[in-house]
């Protein structure tokens, strides 16, 4: 069986939080490649986790596992520091994606929603905010369009602004939100020849999953 590493550094929602089962959504696109491959799957978030928490401390092991498939998926934490740093933030990013996909990986990557619109929050607080998270989404959009990312816009999936998408917090998807995510992301995949038709010679992103 040919294998699959799969590698998934983050914050809070790759961590998790929000699934009653505490595994997130990045464990059920590796549950379902466990059918056609030998999956070495390694969750190396953290609640709460920043850039510099991928950067300095996750990046190194997710290339030890030197990965077919990443996971980019952080930044909102840094948005809410008082001591936030844009351009900090979006050398970080920038820097991890690229030593990531210059090592084969695929990398699954996002465009954030805008938080404050599903928090109820007010115009006056929401504005900043959304300023903030589309700092961080043109990032994003840098990274996708030099490493031909796999990525889903949260902003333009109408189940994100429904409250059973959510967890209590408003702010990590529910149990039902984390296997939304990976339904989109597996189907992101399979469009990219990461399915069990991969297995048949096909290739999924930059490389074949065989080493």
């Amino acid at each position: 069986m040919r294998q699959l590493r799969f590698a998934a550094p983050g914050d809070s929602t790759t961590f998790g939080v929000g699934d009653p089962v505490r595994r997130g959504w990045a464990a059920l696109p590796a549950d379902s490649f466990a059918q056609s491959y030998d999956v070495d799957f390694v969750n190396l978030s953290v609640s709460g986790g920043t850039t510099i928490d991928v950067h300095d401390s996750q990046l190194r092991p997710a290339l030890v596992l030197r990965p077919h498939l990443a996971s980019v998926i952080v930044g909102v934490n840094d948005t809410m520091k008082s001591s936030r740093d844009p351009v900090g933030v979006r050398e970080r990013l920038v820097t991890t994606a690229a030593e990531l996909a210059d090592a084969g990986a695929l990398l699954l990557t996002v465009r954030y929603h805008d938080h404050a619109s599903v928090l109820g929050l007010p115009g006056w607080l929401r504005r900043p905010m959304w300023q903030r998270i589309q700092q961080l989404n043109a990032t994003y959009d840098e990274i996708h369009a030099r490493h031909d990312t796999v990525r889903i816009d949260l902003a333009q999936r109408p189940e994100v602004t429904t409250r059973s998408f959510w967890s209590v917090d408003r702010l990590h998807p529910s149990g039902q939100g984390h296997r939304a995510v990976a339904g989109w992301y597996a189907e992101a995949l399979a469009e990219r020849g990461c399915s069990r038709a991969a297995v048949r010679g096909r290739r999924c992103g930059h490389r074949p999953l065989a080493t």
